[in-house]
């Protein structure tokens, strides 16, 4: 096991490459990262195996117990080498940040077959399951249902659908721009990276080590040569939270279909409103979804910092700062 605050700036650097000079680095390439997970009951670099949580076809992420029995989870790094460097050097980086917002890696763990970078265990639901149900029931977002598949307790009857998707959507910010300020990004934002805990406030986990998916890829990552070079962007990781919102406030994905079709319809066609699938979703959440959702990446806001303090003004009720389009632009985008 590698304690991440233990290695330094220089072990980061020697990470990047991907061919580090320290031996005591080189295992966390060695590993071929195969599909295939460990047992059940196995031990990998002194965590236990407890449970796998990932689905079929997505990166392989386990729970575990570490020695002194706290519990934990073990995300595997990038199979491409060039991706596990970046994914590594991340890791290094954040394990740095002190935010609550984000669930902080602390290790890396290497067996025969799997490198994993290990963080605390989130307990809760990630918003992709509170999806789940809510799209088979058409109810909203402000409803016993929506706080019940999210585990919350409660929720006054002043909580609209457009302030509990502002909640989410502030403190998922939050841990962009706590990652942001050490030079990291998320680069694969989607619903499940964001685990609800029992008062709606989600913990952002996987930065740089999950796969990007429409529909929440931006337009200039599906049209760039090198995609994973252009979605470790603050405008890419924008463009995947707008579309994460803009599912929580209509419960269904901002462009329908496959993936082919949601690629082909993020590059030319405009999101609609989402308040005409929810009327709650509100014209100051309209305004920062769709804000965020803009196909030029100059268009939308000019740092995460910024799009926080637009998503705090809406949360205390003060008039947010960014302009509804005009109509030429509603009609012609």
């Amino acid at each position: 096991m590698l304690v991440l605050s233990t290695l330094s700036a220089d072990h980061e650097r020697q990470l990047a490459t991907g061919a580090p000079s320290d031996p005591a680095l080189a295992p966390l390439f060695a590993a071929p990262n195969t599909a295939a997970a460990p047992a059940v009951g196995s031990v990998i670099d002194g965590f236990k195996v407890v449970e796998v949580l990932s689905k079929p076809g997505r990166p392989l992420t386990l729970k575990a117990t570490a020695e002194a029995g706290d519990e934990v989870v073990l995300k595997s790094l990038p199979a491409n080498k060039a991706a596990r460097a970046r994914a590594a050097a991340a890791q290094v980086k954040l394990a740095r940040v002190n935010d609550p917002n984000l669930a902080v890696p602390t290790a890396f763990a290497c067996g025969s077959e799997h490198a994993f970078v290990v963080r605390r265990f989130v307990p809760g639901v990630s918003v992709e399951a509170v999806l789940a149900i809510l799209q088979k029931e058409t109810v909203p977002p402000d409803s016993p249902t929506w706080r019940l598949a999210a585990g919350a307790r409660g929720g006054g009857a002043n909580v609209t659908g457009a302030k509990v998707v502002c909640r989410i959507g502030e403190h998922a910010a939050k841990a962009l721009a706590a990652a942001a300020k050490v030079g990291v990004t998320h680069g694969a934002l989607k619903p499940a990276n964001l685990m609800v805990d029992d008062t709606l406030r989600p913990i952002v986990t996987d930065f740089a080590c999950g796969v990007a998916r429409p529909p929440y890829e931006a337009p200039e990552v599906l049209q760039a040569a090198d995609r994973a070079a252009a979605r470790n962007t603050s405008a890419a990781d924008q463009y995947a939270l707008g579309a994460v919102l803009w599912e929580c406030l209509t419960r269904r994905p901002v462009f329908d279909g496959d993936a082919k079709a949601q690629e082909q319809a993020t590059l030319k066609q405009k999101p609609e409103s989402p308040v005409k699938f929810n009327f709650k979703a509100g014209k100051e959440m309209e305004v920062i979804t769709l804000a965020l959702l803009e196909k030029d990446a100059k268009a939308r806001f000019a740092s995460i910092d910024e799009l926080v303090a637009e998503l705090d003004r809406y949360h205390r009720n003060e008039p947010i700062q960014r302009k509804a389009p005009g109509l030429f632009k509603k009609l012609f985008g």
